[in-house]
């Protein structure tokens, strides 16, 4: 019985342990996804529509009320006394969120609230963290009060939340007129919340622990990449951690707690933060998948095209600071994400069709986003009607592509192992039954069967960094078999490199550290067995028709190679055939 080395055992250790950790983080992973989903997922009740102008309130709880709101619009800006005024103009709002898309336009909402209900303390929120000014005004026979909130203005230090809310009191009984107004450039789309004290507490809670929970996942995310992830090279590792990173925080200052936690007093930066870590994120993570999905074997043109589509997003950042309407820049944004998940998607699907199935769970991913970012952009023009779904879907679509990326990964480098053992006992093969060659390319039967477990992904020569240098190796071992370019007589290096869309130096660098042989052996041992097949199947064609049909260019170098090879010559191998895989 053949006994393991020590320092094999340990690799075999090393390796079970990292996969036991990659599946519990996998696990981790889902179960903060899914507990996440849960936590958003609050229970409110939403006042049917109705002609009846006044809302009763009988009980503590978290209210829709956006359907019994009135709003008005208006050119110009006016005061709370010449609105009080006014009545005329007003219409219903039928909708389960106030909805007006993009407008220049100076918005006023009102509602009539009774209170009989024995909660006293109430708070009026508007989930949208983008809108520059609000002012909430609550009018009583007891007396008027007013707040004044909005993106372009301080966040109070006793600010419970980024979006605009306002707290009042409403004894029982007691009958107030509250008055909204809102200026603003940007999309304008919300749910109309009344919410008791109590409830807005737990209501706060649970929108922090959702972002709290968000922020999980892509922290356990980003370091189960950085510190376990062997399959992915270091340049890989950090473009997807970036990436990561740049996508969570477009959604966590466009839509959660950022402007609050990190921007309260930096009104100038509010506007443009969420969309530059959106630009970093389409510039990170299309370099990433470009070398992911292996661009370079679908020729230069893609390869181009992907840099140039990530650069693009660079291209954009003046864009924040014109004077372009945000109705277009938020149209060329998302016109740019879904060219970027186009890309990817084709990218995915020429994959597929090369038999790596791994990318399945991909492209499924990047489908949804793509979809829900068509979506989103048809809502924010106004085409289609308003949906918190819509609005988050987006986000936990990425949420959701990123663990696929993971589940793809994964899959992927899982498959790449069997392969891989599949390949070195082709070799073990080759070498046990032909002893001569093993001595002619001083291959170790050992060195096979472990000098892969050892490789660091870290420590790739320069001139294959970025390169999967064990795939590329299968590939190259793919053309010899299905494509036979060694039957050529002036076939080299420089024709393999351009098979795999590599450099001269980076494919005979790979050749001599994945195949342990050099270009030269390999092409040999090829034309060789090509020749040994002939000579099996034919037995009336001469040697030197032989030789040029396996590639080689004189009966002389045929002759020297065959017996280098084998030990015995082309005749002898007629008379006495000897195995060759």
């Amino acid at each position: 019985m053949r006994v393991q080395p020590l320092f094999v055992l340990s690799s075999l250790s090393f390796r079970n342990a990292v996969q036991l950790v990659q599946r519990k983080a996998v696990l981790t992973v889902s179960l903060l996804l899914f507990s996440s989903l849960l936590i958003a997922c609050q229970s409110e009740r939403t006042f049917p529509f109705s002609e009846e102008s006044e809302i009763r309130l009988e009980s503590e709880g978290l209210f829709n009320i956006s359907k019994r709101v009135e709003f008005l619009s208006e050119e110009k800006p006016s005061d709370l006394s010449s609105v009080t005024e006014k009545d005329l103009g007003w219409s219903k709002n039928t909708s389960s969120v106030f909805d007006q898309g993009f407008s220049d336009r100076i918005h006023w909402i009102r509602f009539r609230i009774r209170n009989g209900s024995e909660a006293t303390h109430w708070y009026l929120a508007l989930q949208n963290n983008r809108m520059n000014f609000v002012d909430f005004y609550v009018t009583k026979e007891s007396g008027n009060s007013e707040l004044h909130t909005g993106d372009h203005r301080l966040i109070s230090s006793k600010a419970k939340a980024s979006f605009p809310y306002a707290d009042f009191v409403l004894d029982y009984n007691e009958t107030a007129v509250i008055y909204i107004r809102i200026e603003t450039d940007s999309h304008i789309g919300f749910p109309i919340h009344l919410i008791s004290s109590e409830d807005f507490g737990s209501f706060v809670y649970v929108y922090q622990i959702y972002q709290w929970g968000s922020l999980s996942i892509v922290v356990l995310y980003i370091i189960l990449h950085l510190a376990f992830n062997r399959y992915l090279n270091l340049k890989l590792k950090m473009l997807l951690a970036a990436s990561v990173f740049f996508a969570y925080g477009y959604f966590y200052f466009l839509y959660g707690d950022g402007n609050r936690v990190f921007l309260s007093d930096h009104i100038l930066f509010r506007e443009y933060v969420p969309f530059l870590s959106l630009f970093f994120f389409g510039f990170c993570f299309t370099l990433f998948i470009k070398d992911y999905l292996r661009f370079y074997e679908m020729g230069s043109y893609y390869n181009w095209f992907a840099n140039i589509l990530a650069f693009s997003f660079f291209l954009l950042i003046p864009l924040l600071f014109s004077s372009v309407p945000n109705s277009i820049q938020s149209s060329i944004r998302s016109l740019n994400v879904m060219i970027m998940y186009s890309f990817m998607i084709y990218g995915g699907i020429v994959n597929l069709l090369q038999r790596r199935y791994w990318v399945f769970f991909s492209i499924f991913a990047w489908m949804v986003i793509f979809l829900f970012s068509m979506a989103n952009t048809l809502m924010l023009m106004h085409f289609i009607e308003y949906g918190i779904i819509l609005e988050h879907g987006l986000y936990l679509s990425f949420i959701l592509e990123f663990v696929l990326v993971l589940v793809s990964t994964l899959y992927r480098y899982r498959q790449l192992e069997k392969d891989k053992l599949l390949f070195q006992e082709r070799l073990r093969a080759l070498i046990l039954e032909n002893q001569s060659l093993q001595s002619l390319t001083s291959v170790s039967l050992d060195r096979i069967v472990v000098e892969n477990d050892f490789a660091d992904s870290t420590q790739y020569d320069k001139r294959t960094s970025g390169i999967d240098r064990h795939e590329i190796a299968k590939y190259i071992i793919g053309i010899f078999e299905e494509k036979k370019p060694y039957l050529m007589e002036d076939f080299d290096l420089a024709d393999l490199a351009r098979f795999c869309g590599l450099r001269i130096d980076q494919v005979s660098a790979i050749i001599n550290n994945e195949l342990n042989t050099n270009f030269r052996t390999l092409v040999n041992e090829y034309r060789v067995k090509e020749a040994c097949r002939l000579i099996r199947e034919t037995s009336d064609e001469n040697i030197l028709e032989i030789a040029f049909a396996s590639g080689f260019g004189s009966k002389t170098a045929f002759n020297r190679i065959f017996k280098n090879t084998l030990g015995v010559s082309p005749q002898d191998f007629r008379k006495q055939p000897i195995t060759f895989p």
